[in-house]
């Protein structure tokens, strides 16, 4: 028996395969290049090395979540998706020095209980080396599970390998050694930042708000709430001595806020 198939019918048949192959090519370039990646680096500070004491180091954990994409933290029991895991082996020499910090999560509105990474997060974990230790590479490994508003992605795992420098050799990279001084706390009005404002992940930086030519410190934190420090110190000299916090407000006197949803 033969079949004869009109042009219309051709034209439907290879726009069925177009769409077949440019699905297929998609879902390649997503397991190549899916909407998250991973980096680590070893840091640390001067006062982790101090004479006489067992060096400390930090591993971070970098995850990026392409925009509109999102990992999870916390799901309800029997919800049929999977959390973020992260498991670490370490190198002879190597231990772990309290527990695995996670990043902040946001809840996630589409699903009540359930809470989400978005964007960038950080995993850190602090080490401890023997003197003992030579070399090596602490291998971390996250597992989850990425989903948007539509779909999700099977639960899948990356590993990142990070060196643990040497402290006679600058680093196990062969690069400078990442050594940063013991970080200090910015202060306002003689307090540490923050300590009345209670700012969730406070974000600061320096902008001249009321354009007087002076500038001013707007601290913002991740539910969009923003306060401004006025430096007090007119000299011109020293650092600056910054204020009580006042929440920056719009024409009609009410606070501003500038929601990341």
């Amino acid at each position: 028996m033969k079949m004869r198939i009109s042009g219309l019918d051709c034209w439907s048949i290879a726009i069925v395969i177009l769409i077949c192959l440019t699905t297929a090519i998609s879902n390649a370039q997503n397991s190549v290049n899916g909407p998250v990646k991973i980096s680590g680096k070893c840091v640390t500070t001067k006062s982790d090395i101090s004479e006489g004491q067992t060096p400390t180091f930090t591993i971070n954990v970098d995850v990026q979540v392409d925009d509109g994409w999102h990992i999870y933290d916390v799901v309800p029991k029997g919800t049929p998706v999977s959390e973020t895991t992260v498991s670490i082996k370490y190198p002879n020499g190597v231990v772990a020095v309290g527990d695995l910090e996670r990043p902040f999560s946001l809840p996630y509105i589409e699903k009540p209980g359930t809470k989400i990474f978005q964007g960038t997060v950080s995993f850190s974990q602090k080490v401890k080396v023997s003197e003992s230790f030579d070399s090596g590479k602490v291998k971390v490994t996250l597992k989850y599970q990425v989903c948007n508003v539509d779909r999700c992605q099977p639960p899948t795992e990356q590993t990142v390998s990070v060196a643990i420098p040497k402290l006679d050799d600058k680093d196990a990279d062969g690069n400078d050694f990442d050594l940063f001084a013991t970080p200090e706390l910015l202060m306002v009005a003689g307090k540490p930042l923050n300590s009345a404002a209670k700012q969730m992940y406070p974000s600061p930086a320096i902008f001249d708000v009321d354009n007087d030519g002076k500038m001013e410190l707007v601290v913002g934190d991740i539910f969009g709430s923003l306060n401004i420090y006025e430096n007090q110190n007119l000299s011109g000299q020293g650092d600056p001595v910054w204020s009580e916090y006042t929440p920056l407000k719009s024409i009609d006197n009410k606070p501003i806020k500038v929601s990341n949803w």
